[in-house]
């Protein structure tokens, strides 16, 4: 009786040692960015909401359309067009790049 209460008692014991050891390593690390991502981007235009809208092209206006946009200092299709339609775009140095 005596031995099965002393290997009750070691049992427990190392169960107890396997869980803080799990809790330790398990606790969820939180990076500085994932906090600063909690308010979300400023707005560009703060007087306007963005709708989601669609567009179809070709393969090849896409690809051909990438490096106007780096030109004109864009990081999207959407910024470019955005910019675009506000009349923010200097065709100018466009042409001449």
């Amino acid at each position: 009786m005596g031995d099965d209460i002393l290997y009750l008692m070691t049992y427990i014991i190392f169960i107890w040692h396997i869980y803080n050891l799990c809790a330790e390593t398990m606790t969820k690390k939180i990076h500085p960015n994932s906090l600063a991502n909690l308010t979300g981007r400023p707005r560009a235009y703060l007087n306007e909401k963005k709708k989601r809208r669609s567009l179809s092209i070709t393969d090849t206006g896409w690809e051909g359309a990438q490096p106007i946009i780096r030109q004109a200092g864009c990081s999207s299709v959407s910024e470019f067009i955005e910019k675009l339609g506000r009349g923010q775009i200097d065709f100018k140095l466009l042409e001449s790049a």
